[in-house]
């Protein structure tokens, strides 16, 4: 869960909020850690594995920053798909 929601921040260069349930329901267990993530895949705030607000303040002149250092996005040619 971390690690793939780290690299999806990553390599699309934003932030990742992610929200994932807790408790259980029947036999199925589900386990929380809920994340907010920056596009440097930092994880900013995370949640345990009971209910809970999550709060960050995100600055988005980040993701500008970024895309401006690293342009991945300038490679794309969506004519061909």
């Amino acid at each position: 869960w971390r690690t793939l929601l780290m690299a999806r921040a990553i390599e699309n260069q934003m932030f990742v909020i992610a929200c994932n349930r807790c408790g259980t329901s029947g036999t199925s267990s589900f386990f929380g850690h809920s994340l907010i993530i920056d596009p440097w895949g930092e994880i900013i705030a995370e949640a345990g594995d009971e209910e809970t607000i999550l709060r960050a303040e995100i600055d988005l002149e980040l993701v500008d920053q970024i895309r401006g250092r690293i342009p991945v996005f300038e490679d794309r040619r969506p004519s061909l798909y």
